[in-house]
This record gives structure tokens, C-alpha cells and sequence, in this order.
């Protein structure tokens, strides 16, 4: 029944062991997973502002001689050109880090697992639910890849660590050999990438600049097309309006023309009109004085008659009492 017993406590350990590993690898792998999910859209990030950077030094190259804030731009293109080298620098030695130290861990494994001997199957059912084994800090610090994993499992590692121990001093100069050339490598690494980097950005900045030139030519070339095109409709428009305008001048001319031969016309029978009536007026005026003296001599007459009527009723009056 004991037996039974720590074989089932063992197996529960066991199974809490295995739990916690899978539960710290899901955490890794999270970890790694959001790593990278941050690490990408920071460089979409940076790769957004280098575009609007980009399009934004271009727009100021078109508007050099007209906006004075061409100088700004072209500081801010410096300092974030800067700040996403001193970034992108700073990525790649930290990818560069976790390479060599999963390569150290690797080295270590391998090496540990071609000198030390596997441990039997049959211990795993046979162990007991005893004291935890504990473990300095330098020993710990000596573990591998493969020792912390059996260390977690609450395995025993101290024989693992003893031949490690003993194969230390041999494996020591193969090590540092190793590791000098991982660094070696990296550094190697790290300055072609900068020189790549820097290349690139160099020739990516000069591409910009010509497609951004390239396009404001052909814009500019198309708006002297629309000038060139507006200026010779405008021409045919100016020509049009003088060809009517001196049609207008001709008819108007005729027109004056008419008029004035007309009014010459109308003043001439005026004339004649006024010629005859002022005839006429002279004739009537004739006439009038003739009548004038006409009645003249006809009241003298009739005066004349009535002194003679009178001298006679006169004269018969005085005769009448008599007869």
C-alpha cells in the first residue's frame, strides 16, 4: 500500500511537474508571441512615419523656394533616421543575445547528453515523495537546458552536476573558442547589417527623392501642357472676338452712314418745307395788308357815307316843319 501510495504521490508530482513546465512554456511561448506582435507593429509603426517622413521631405522639396519650414523637416527626417537605427540596432543585439544564449544552452545540452549517462527509466516509479533537493546558486547557475527541466521535474541532478563539473575544465577551451566566434560572428553580423542598413536607407532616401522629383516634373510638365493649351484657346478666343468686333464696327459704320443720309434727307425737305411756308406767310402777310388797307379805305368810305347821312337827315329836318 505504500508503494501504491508514492507511486501515485510520484505520479501526481509528476503530472504538477509536467503542468507547471507546459504551463511556463504556454507563458513563453505568450511571452514570445507578444514580443514579436510588438516588435512588428512597431516596425510598421516606424515604417508608416518613415513613409509620411519620406512623402512629407518630398512635398518640401516641391515647395523649397516658397516654405521656409523645409529646414525642419529635414532635421526631423535626421532624428527619426536616428532613432530607428539606434532602435533598429538595439533589436538586433537583443535577437542576437537570445540566439547566442539558446546556443550556449544548446552547446551545454549536447554536452551534457554525449558524456553524462541517462538516468534509468525504473528510478521515476521508485521515487518517493522525500525532501526537496536544493541546490546552491552556483550549481544552479552550472545546470543546463536539460538539468533544469529535470530540476523542475524534482529529479536528481548532483551526479549530472558532478560530471559536468569534471568535464568542465576539458570542455572549457572548446567553450570559450566556441563562444569568442558565436561573438566574433555577431559582431561581424551586426556591422554588415548596419552597413546594409545604412546602405539602404541611403539608397531608399535617393529613390524617394528622384520618384518624388520624377513626379513633379511630370506634374509640372502637364500643367504647362494645360497653360500651353489654355493660352492657344485664349488666342483663338481673342481672334474670334476681333473678327465679330469688326464686323460690329462695320455695321455700325453703315449704320451711321444710313442715319446720317437719312437726316440729310429729312433737313433738305425741312428746308424746302420751311422755304415754302415762309412763301406762304409772305404771300398771306401780302394779303393781310391788303385787306388791312382794303378795310381801311372801306371805314373811311363808310365814315364818309355817314357824315353825308347825317349832313342830309340834317338838312331835312330843318326843311320838314316848313313843307
Amino acid at each position: 500500500m505504500d508503494t501504491i501510495d508514492d507511486d501515485s504521490e510520484a505520479e501526481s508530482d509528476d503530472n504538477a511537474a509536467k503542468k507547471a513546465q507546459l504551463s511556463k512554456q504556454r507563458a513563453e511561448q505568450e511571452k514570445k508571441k507578444a514580443r514579436k506582435k510588438k516588435k512588428a507593429q512597431a516596425e510598421k509603426k516606424e515604417k508608416a512615419e518613415l513613409q509620411s517622413l519620406a512623402f512629407g521631405i518630398g512635398r518640401g522639396v516641391k515647395a523649397g523656394g516658397e516654405n521656409r519650414k523645409a529646414g525642419g523637416t529635414g532635421n526631423d527626417w535626421e532624428k527619426w533616421k536616428e532613432k530607428d537605427q539606434k532602435l533598429a540596432d538595439v533589436t538586433f543585439e537583443n535577437d542576437m543575445e537570445e540566439a547566442i544564449l539558446l546556443s550556449k544552452m544548446d552547446f551545454e545540452q549536447r554536452k551534457l547528453l554525449r558524456e553524462a549517462p541517462e538516468s534509468p527509466k525504473g528510478k521515476k516509479s521508485s521515487k518517493k515523495k522525500d525532501k526537496p533537493h536544493t541546490l546552491s546558486i552556483n550549481e544552479f547557475n552550472q545546470l543546463g537546458a536539460a538539468d533544469v527541466k529535470r530540476f523542475c521535474n524534482g529529479e536528481e541532478v548532483t551526479t549530472q552536476v558532478r560530471i559536468s563539473e569534471s568535464t568542465q575544465d576539458h570542455s572549457k577551451p572548446d567553450k570559450d573558442e566556441f563562444f569568442q566566434q558565436i561573438e566574433e560572428d555577431t559582431r561581424k553580423a551586426l556591422r554588415r547589417e548596419q552597413i546594409l542598413d545604412s546602405c539602404r536607407d541611403q539608397a531608399s532616401l535617393s529613390s524617394v527623392q528622384s520618384i518624388l522629383v520624377k513626379e513633379e516634373l511630370g506634374k509640372k510638365d502637364k500643367e504647362l501642357e494645360q497653360c500651353n493649351e489654355e493660352i492657344q484657346r485664349l488666342k483663338e478666343e481673342l481672334l474670334a472676338v476681333k473678327k465679330r468686333n469688326k464686323r460690329l464696327c462695320n455695321i455700325l459704320a453703315q449704320g451711321e452712314m444710313r442715319e446720317k443720309a437719312e437726316i440729310l434727307l429729312e433737313m433738305e425737305k425741312v428746308k424746302q418745307v420751311n422755304e415754302e411756308l415762309t412763301t406762304q406767310v409772305q404771300e398771306l402777310v401780302e394779303q393781310l395788308e391788303q385787306e388791312k388797307s382794303k378795310v381801311h379805305h372801306l371805314t373811311d368810305d363808310l365814315r364818309k357815307a355817314q357824315k353825308m347821312c347825317a349832313e342830309l337827315l340834317r338838312v331835312l329836318r330843318a326843311q320838314g316843319p316848313y313843307q
